[in-house]
C-alpha cells in the first residue's frame, strides 16, 4: 500500500453505521467522519504570509484562513483560484478522474490591508508606457508577463511558443518592469483600446426611485430620501483621490419617469409620461413622450457629488412632499430602464442604474408583466416552468445596456410576486446585483437596507468591461458562468465588475500537454473609476503531471465546491432537479472511485478511502443538493428561489463556502466587560443539531441570513441580559433586532457579530428559540442533518461509498 493511500484513510468505516441509532451513537458516528470544522482549524497553521509562488502557483490556504499574499509572479488566489494546482498531462486522466479543471476569477477582488503586490503598495500597480501599445504576442495576443522568455531583442511567448521581436522603443530596462515580475498588474490602454478611438468620460450612477403609493405605505421612499445624501458620500474613489470622480443623477418613477436637474439649489423636474402635454407648475416642468422615452436633460442631470449636493439635497427634501398624496399603485419598469439608459448614452458615460422598485410592473406599457402563482410547481417535475422569464424583452434591454457599458442594479421591496425570473435578467446580463427585501418594513428592515446600499455604492468597481481568458497550447476555456453577455465564444462583456463579483471558466484539453507548465491569463479591458481606459492582467502558471497522486494531492476543495455549486444551478435550469442530482452524485462518486483505484491499491474493499484534499467532498456535494436554491419546494416563493439562483451566479469562492456549510458558534458563554476587547470569533461547532446544546445560544451564519438560536434551557441571566425578558418564549422574534444593552453578555454578542467576515449580503438577523415556529427554517442551515427526502451527511456518505464500490468492482 502506498504512503499516499495510508495518509488518506478516512477514520470511519461504513460497516459501523446503523440507521435509527440513538443520540450517543450518532455523535460517535459524527466524530468518526471527516469534520469541516477540524479541517478549517488545522488549516490555520498556514495563516500569515502566503507567497503565491514562481514559476508555479502554490496551492492557497482555505478562504477561512487569514493570510496576506505576496505576489511572486503568480497572481493572488483572490483574483484567480484553480480547482487543480497540478494539471493532468492528458485528457484521458481528466476523463478518468472526472475532476473539473476550472478557474474562479474575481478580477477586481478586494485585498486586505496586509497584502503586498509591489513594494508594499496595496493595489495592483498601474503601468503607463505612454503612447506605446501594450506588448503582446503577435500570434496568440497574450500580454507580456512573467512567463515569457526574454531574449536580447525578442521574447518567446509562453502561451504559443512564438518568437516576437521587440520594437526599438520597447527594449528598455526589462529587468525592472513590473509586468515581468508580478502576477497581476494594470496597463493604461492607448486610444486603440477605446470606443471610437477616444478616451471615455467619468462614469455615473443614476438613482431611479419608485414614488408610487406602495413606496410610501412601506416607508421605503421617505427613508431613502432622508438618507441618500449621506450614503452617496461613500462613492468609490482611487487611492490617491480625495473625492470620487463618479457622477450622480436622480430620477423617480410611477406611471411616468421624472428626471431632476440638480445643478442648483432650486432643482427642476422633467417628466416622461404617456399623455402628450406640457404642464408647468412652480419650480417644476413636466413634458412627455412615453412610447419612445427620451432624455429630457443632459446638463444638470449627472454631476460630481460636491456640485450636485445642494440640488440633490433640495430634490430629496421635496420628493416625499410632491408624491405624498399619490394614489398610483401600478407602475412601469422597462421604460424606466430604457430612459435611464438613454440618459447615460446621451451623456456619453458608462455607469449604473440603481433602481428601487416595489411592485410587479403591471401598468399598460412596454414590459408589462402578469401576476402568476407558480409556487405549487416548486419541488415538482414542472418547476422549470416557474423559473423562466415570462418574455425576452427584459433580456434584450439588458443586452442594449451592456453595449453602452450600463449596469442595472435592482433593489426590490415586494409584498407579493414581482417576477425576479423576468426582471432579474436586467441584472444577470449586465453584471448587476439584485437586492430583495420581501415584506419590507422601514422600522424592521430600514437599517439593513441602508447599510446594504451604502456598502454597494462604495465598492471598488470597473466599468464597460470586456474579459478574455487565454491558455497555453493544448488546453482551452470551453464554458463560462457568471453575470455577463457573450456574442462570440471568447469575449465576455460586463457593463460593470465590482470587487465582489466572480465568473468561472471550465478548461479542457485539446491535446496531450507537451510543456511542463500550463498557463492561464485573464485580460480585462475596462474603464476605471476616474474614466481611464485600462487593462487588468492576471497570470497563473500550473505544473503538468501524469501522476494521479499529485493531481489529487493538489486539488483545491473550495474552488471545486464553487464549480460544483454553479454547475448544479446550471444543470437544474437546463435539465431539472432529478437529472442534476444524479449528475452531481455520479461525478462525486467517480472522482473518489478513481482515487480509490489509482492511489490506494491493496486496501480492504469495505474501507472508505478519501483523498486528503477532497475528504469533505461528499459533505459539500450533499450540502449543495440540499441548498434552497436547488431543492427548495413550495415552502419558499418562486421569487426567493430565483433570487438565490441569481445570487450564486456571481459568487466568489469566499462567499460560496459559508453559503454551503454555514458557520455555527456558541455565544452564550462569552462576556465582554466595558474596557475589554474581543478579537476572535468563538470556536465553531459542526452544523448539526447533535452539536447544539440546549443550555446554550448559538450564531448560525451563511453570509445571507444570521440566526441567533436560543436553547430551551439557556440560562435566564443570559436571556435577560441580551433580550430584556425572563424566558426564551418571551423573546421578540418578529422585529429581527438585537437590543443594545449595557452589559457583558450583550456587548459580547454584538461584538461577535461585528467580527464575522463580510457576507455576500448585509445579513438579515432572525432570532429563534428552541421549538419555535421559525426553527425549521434555521435547521436548513444544519447541513449535516437529514430532513424529509434530503439525506444526512452519514446517509449520503454511505450512498457514495456504495457507488464507489460498484464503480471499482
Amino acid at each position: 500500500m502506498t504512503t499516499a493511500a495510508l495518509e488518506s484513510f478516512a477514520p470511519w468505516d461504513p460497516r459501523t453505521y446503523q440507521q435509527g441509532s440513538g443520540a450517543s451513537q450518532q455523535l460517535q458516528q459524527h466524530s468518526q467522519m471527516p469534520s469541516e470544522v477540524k479541517v478549517r482549524e488545522e488549516d490555520t497553521n498556514r495563516s500569515g504570509l502566503f507567497e503565491t509562488g514562481f514559476p508555479y502557483a502554490n496551492l492557497p490556504p482555505l478562504v477561512s484562513t487569514f493570510t496576506f499574499a505576496q505576489d511572486s509572479g503568480n497572481c493572488n488566489s483572490k483574483f484567480m483560484r484553480s480547482t487543480l494546482y497540478k494539471v493532468p498531462k492528458t485528457d484521458a486522466i481528466m476523463k478518468e478522474t472526472q475532476l473539473p479543471f476550472a478557474v474562479v476569477i474575481t478580477p477586481f477582488a478586494e485585498l486586505n490591508i496586509y497584502e503586498v503586490c509591489q513594494q508594499e503598495i496595496k493595489e495592483p500597480p498601474v503601468l503607463d508606457f505612454g503612447p506605446q501599445e501594450p506588448i503582446r504576442c503577435h500570434r496568440c495576443r497574450a500580454y507580456l508577463c512573467p512567463f515569457m522568455e526574454i531574449g536580447e531583442r525578442s521574447f518567446r511567448c509562453g502561451f504559443c511558443d512564438t518568437f516576437n521581436q521587440f520594437e526599438t522603443a520597447d527594449f528598455t530596462d526589462f529587468k525592472n518592469r513590473p509586468d515581468l515580475r508580478l502576477g497581476v498588474f494594470d496597463l493604461v490602454a492607448t486610444n486603440e483600446y477605446c470606443k471610437h478611438g477616444r478616451a471615455p468620460k467619468e462614469p455615473a450612477f443614476l438613482i431611479m426611485i419608485d414614488v408610487s403609493n406602495n413606496s410610501f405605505s412601506i416607508g421605503m421612499l421617505p427613508l431613502l430620501c432622508h438618507n441618500l445624501e449621506k450614503i452617496l458620500r461613500n462613492l468609490p474613489r482611487e487611492a490617491d483621490q480625495i473625492e470620487s470622480s463618479i457622477r450622480v443623477g436622480l430620477a423617480t418613477f410611477d406611471k411616468a419617469v421624472h428626471f431632476y436637474d440638480i445643478s442648483s439649489a432650486s432643482p427642476k423636474m422633467l417628466v416622461v409620461c404617456k399623455q402628450q402635454y406640457l404642464l408647468t407648475i412652480p419650480k417644476y416642468t413636466f413634458s412627455a413622450d412615453f412610447q419612445e422615452p427620451f432624455v429630457p436633460m443632459v446638463d444638470g442631470l449627472l454631476l460630481p457629488y460636491s456640485e450636485a449636493l445642494p440640488g440633490l439635497r433640495a430634490a430629496l427634501a421635496e420628493i416625499p412632499k410632491i408624491f405624498s398624496q399619490s394614489r398610483t399603485t401600478e407602475t412601469i419598469l422597462q421604460p424606466v430602464v430604457q430612459a435611464g439608459l438613454d440618459a447615460l448614452k446621451c451623456a456619453d458615460r458608462a455607469g449604473k442604474l440603481i433602481v428601487f422598485s416595489t411592485v410587479l410592473p403591471t401598468y399598460d406599457a412596454p414590459g408589462k408583466l402578469k401576476a402568476k402563482n407558480d409556487r405549487s410547481l416548486l419541488g415538482t417535475d414542472k418547476e422549470k416552468r416557474a423559473l423562466v422569464p415570462q418574455e425576452d424583452s427584459y433580456t434584450k434591454l439588458g443586452e442594449q445596456c451592456v453595449k453602452s457599458g450600463v449596469t442595472v442594479d435592482l433593489f426590490l421591496f415586494p409584498n407579493g410576486f414581482i417576477d425576479v425570473a423576468t426582471i432579474g435578467q436586467l441584472s444577470a446580463v449586465t453584471g448587476g446585483s439584485i437586492f430583495k427585501f420581501q415584506n419590507f418594513s422601514a422600522q424592521k428592515d430600514g437599517i439593513r437596507m441602508l447599510y446594504e446600499l451604502q456598502r454597494h455604492v462604495s465598492k471598488k468597481i470597473a466599468f464597460d468591461c470586456i474579459a478574455r481568458v487565454r491558455t497555453s497550447t493544448g488546453i482551452r476555456p470551453i464554458t463560462f458562468t457568471g453575470s455577463f453577455h457573450m456574442e462570440n465564444s471568447t469575449d465576455l462583456e460586463f457593463a460593470t465588475i465590482d470587487e465582489n463579483k466572480a465568473f468561472l471558466t471550465e478548461i479542457e484539453h485539446d491535446d496531450t500537454l507537451k510543456d511542463s507548465a500550463a498557463l492561464i491569463q485573464t485580460a480585462v479591458l475596462y474603464t476605471s473609476m476616474t474614466g481611464q481606459r485600462r487593462l487588468r492582467i492576471l497570470n497563473m502558471c500550473l505544473p503538468v503531471t501524469s501522476d494521479y497522486h499529485q493531481v489529487y494531492r493538489l486539488a483545491d476543495p473550495e474552488a471545486l465546491t464553487a464549480f460544483m455549486l454553479k454547475q448544479a444551478v446550471q444543470l437544474y435550469r437546463d435539465k431539472g432537479s432529478a437529472e442534476m442530482k444524479k449528475s452531481l452524485s455520479s461525478r462525486c462518486a467517480q472522482i473518489l472511485a478513481t482515487y480509490r483505484e489509482k492511489c490506494s491499491e491493496g486496501a480492504p474493499p469495505s474501507q472508505l478511502i478519501l483523498p486528503e484534499s477532497l475528504k469533505l467532498m461528499p459533505l459539500y456535494v450533499n450540502s449543495i443538493l440540499k441548498n434552497d436554491a436547488i431543492s427548495g419546494g413550495s415552502e419558499m416563493t418562486v421569487d426567493d428561489k430565483v433570487w438565490q439562483m441569481e445570487l450564486i451566479r456571481g459568487m466568489r469562492t469566499e462567499d460560496v463556502m459559508p453559503f454551503i456549510y454555514p458557520r455555527v458558534m456558541p455565544i452564550s458563554d462569552l462576556q465582554m466587560n466595558e474596557k475589554e476587547e474581543l478579537k476572535e470569533l468563538p470556536k465553531l461547532v459542526r452544523a448539526s443539531a447533535d452539536f447544539l446544546d440546549k443550555t446554550k445560544a448559538y450564531l448560525i451564519d451563511n453570509g445571507v441570513v444570521l440566526f441567533v438560536w436560543v436553547g430551551a434551557a439557556c440560562p435566564r441571566t443570559w436571556v435577560q441580559d441580551v433580550f430584556g425578558v425572563g424566558a426564551t418564549n418571551q423573546i421578540d422574534t418578529e422585529s429581527g433586532l438585537i437590543p443594545e444593552k449595557d452589559n457583558a453578555h450583550s456587548r459580547a454578542l454584538r461584538r461577535v457579530i461585528q467580527l464575522l467576515p463580510r457576507g455576500i449580503r448585509q445579513r438579515k438577523k432572525i432570532v429563534v428559540f428552541e421549538k419555535s415556529k421559525l426553527e425549521p427554517r434555521m435547521k436548513t442551515c444544519l447541513v449535516e442533518d437529514g430532513s424529509g427526502a434530503a439525506k444526512s451527511y452519514v446517509d449520503y456518505l454511505v450512498e457514495i461509498h456504495r457507488k464507489i464500490r460498484n464503480l471499482v468492482s
